[in-house]
This record gives C-alpha cells, sequence and structure tokens, in this order.
C-alpha cells in the first residue's frame, strides 16, 4: 500500500510540474505577443511542427505541446497502474469471480448473450469456444485488440456473469460455473447465437 501511495505522489507530481512549466510557457508566450516581439521560429517538438515569425507565438505553442504531452504521459500510467494485476499492485483490487444466484435461468443467460455489443460477443465467443479459458495474452493473439479494452471487455462480461476472472501470473478468463453448468441444448443455442459474431 505504501507502494502505492508513492506512485501516486511521484504521478501527481509530475503532473503538477508538468502543469506549471507548461503554463508558465504559454503565459511567457502571452506576455511575448503583447509586447510585439519578433523573430523567426522553427519549433519541431515531440512530432509537432511551427514556423512562426512571433517568439510569443512559439512559447504558447511550446507551453501547449508540453501540457498535452505531461496530461497524456500521466493519463497513461494511470491507466497502465490500473491495468496492473494484483500481484504487481495493490491498489488494484483482487478479481473474484462473481457470485452465482441459483435463481438464474438458463433463458436469463441466453438473454444475456443476445443482448451483447458485436465487442463483448467476440470476446465471449473466443472464451465460450475455448477448452481452459482464455490468458489475456491468448486473447491479444486472437483479436486486434490492446490489453486494456481486453480487460475492460472481459470485465463487462464478468458483471453479466458470464465469465469469471482469475488472477494467476497474468490475468485469465474463464466461463462462469453458470454458463459451465448449462445443459448441452442451451450451450448449443448459445453457439448458434456466436457464429454470426467475427
Amino acid at each position: 500500500m505504501a507502494r502505492d501511495r508513492q506512485i501516486g505522489f511521484m504521478l501527481t507530481l509530475a503532473l503538477v510540474i508538468g502543469l506549471i512549466a507548461g503554463i508558465t510557457l504559454a503565459g511567457f508566450g502571452v506576455w511575448l505577443v503583447t509586447l510585439g516581439a519578433k523573430g523567426d521560429a522553427k519549433v519541431d517538438l515531440l512530432g509537432q511542427h511551427l514556423n512562426s515569425t512571433n517568439v510569443g507565438v512559439s512559447a504558447i505553442f511550446i507551453g501547449a505541446v508540453t501540457l498535452l504531452f505531461v496530461v497524456r504521459r500521466t493519463l497513461a500510467s494511470v491507466d497502465r497502474f490500473a491495468t496492473l494485476a494484483p500481484e504487481q499492485s495493490s491498489a488494484v483490487p483482487p478479481i473474484a469471480p462473481i457470485s452465482i444466484v441459483s435463481s438464474v435461468s438458463a433463458d436469463d443467460v441466453v438473454e444475456r448473450v443476445r443482448t451483447l455489443s458485436d465487442d463483448q460477443a467476440q470476446l465471449f465467443k473466443a472464451i465460450f469456444t475455448s477448452r481452459n479459458g482464455l490468458n489475456v495474452a491468448d486473447v491479444l493473439d486472437r483479436m486486434a485488440i490492446s490489453r486494456a479494452e481486453a480487460v475492460y471487455r472481459a470485465r463487462d462480461l464478468r458483471e453479466r456473469g458470464l465469465i469469471e476472472i482469475l488472477t494467476q501470473t497474468d490475468q485469465k478468463f474463464e466461463l462462469s460455473r453458470l454458463v459451465r453448468e448449462l445443459k448441452p441444448g442451451t450451450r448449443s443455442k448459445i453457439a448458434a447465437m456466436l457464429d454470426h459474431v467475427g
């Protein structure tokens, strides 16, 4: 937990310093524009290009690029930190299988599958047709999506009670007990529904 606070503090510190630097540069640029400071400037910064005859405009540009870069990198770091397995970060709570309520009928499960979005159905089909579930790496091999997107879709499926997310060395997606215990006829019905999914 202390490690998580340190990481949070470092991300906050980096964000604050970056924001101060970007705002200061942009403010300095506004001041130079009001003074009418002239001078040719060609700036290539982090893939962004600017040609200007006013130094103030260049300073505003550098401040804006700095702000965007710092905010995007900080958010990417937060997103990466949030998708780490619980062993890698105690800030991410352990993912436990959803509790199964015995009052859920096979028709309810079929309806849940029927109402999946195409993206959700694509992941569910991959898990449904696998024998022992899929690790995140297996999902990435089968589907052209990012790790974060795979985890996001899996969490949606878990909330619907269709899969479980197990934490091993990496996250593993398996059918929930509710789906595993369906009768063969219902499983065939679900398989037929998933046939149209790419």
